[in-house]
């Protein structure tokens, strides 16, 4: 992960890992209404209907990412850039994607944004720190049939291992189902214990992880997962399509730590931001009413 200081440059790239800490963003009433004005009207109902402030930030921070990309990678003017979703909730850009595919996720304090040329890419965000942990043996009672026996091992560790722990490495195998499943667009239809992941080495800071295996209905895969932390408390999962002929297993990409000034920079390149409406002092109210901050 690294910080950034000025807008990326997005000259002969080819794979795209943005992220956003939404517990660092106070939200002016300037920003905010600039910020709903440059989403699809659709989006903007979406979010004025969350219970919690911190919500609302990260499901409009995912917006902007995606209409940034749009901007930013795609040439697209953010007037004409329009994103459906597919029945699984995906967003997708109506607008031609040149070979691009791309993905959003937040939980916790991140909003996390992966993109790639030529293959297909998924990307999920955990925290993995709960301040429920005293329910971890109810929590991992309903969650048990979600994994094989040998991801259950390796969550569950040994016997000296305490329950933050425990947690910790449960999250991380999440975020790899999520991530592989979010690629793949089955969503819930998928079976998760047909996933077999063989983790073979602890996450360390600084450092994306690579080595992870993934079988699925018994079989190898030469899927490439990059796994890292995005602080102490929060780890991302990149999957990278296994079918693909396009993938470098070393071509590793680390996440760019961006401004809300930054991102709307992104969509300012060559002129590409444009409002979809004019700004409205009503969307900062809406949010202002909210609760916050959110109790779990």
């Amino acid at each position: 992960m690294q910080s950034v200081d000025v807008i990326p440059t997005m000259a002969n790239v080819k794979n795209i890992r943005w992220a956003f800490n939404v517990s660092k963003w106070s939200p002016s009433a300037e920003d905010w209404g600039r910020a709903m004005a440059l989403i699809q009207a659709e989006e903007r109902e979406r979010i004025a209907k969350f219970r919690y402030r911190v919500d609302m930030m990260s499901s409009l921070v995912g917006r902007l990412l995606l209409r940034g990309f749009a901007a930013s990678v795609l040439g697209l003017r953010n007037t004409e850039t329009q994103f459906s979703r597919t029945d699984r909730g995906r967003p997708v850009l109506v607008q031609s994607s040149q070979g691009w595919d791309y993905n959003v996720s937040h939980a916790g304090d991140w909003v996390v944004l992966a993109a790639a040329q030529g293959f297909r890419v998924g990307v999920d965000v955990m925290r993995t720190v709960d301040t429920r942990v005293d329910r971890l043996d109810k929590f991992f009672g309903l969650m048990r049939k979600q994994f094989t026996e040998q991801e259950w091992l390796s969550i569950n560790g040994g016997s000296e291992d305490n329950s933050e722990q425990k947690l910790e490495r449960f999250f991380r195998h999440w975020t790899l189902k999520e991530s592989y499943v979010k690629t793949v667009g089955t969503g819930l239809n998928l079976d998760l214990r047909t996933l077999n992941f063989s983790v073979e080495e602890p996450l360390t800071c600084d450092r994306i992880i690579t080595s992870t295996k993934l079988e699925v209905e018994k079989v190898k895969t030469s899927w490439i997962f990059e796994e890292s932390y995005l602080d102490e408390e929060h780890v991302v999962s990149v999957a990278k399509d296994g079918l693909s002929e396009n993938i470098e297993e070393d071509d590793e990409t680390k996440f760019e730590v961006l401004t809300i000034q930054q991102i709307f920079g992104l969509m300012s390149v060559n002129q590409a931001e444009g409002e979809l409406r004019i700004v409205d002092p009503s969307d900062f109210s809406t949010f202002c009413s909210k609760d916050h901050p959110k109790p779990f």
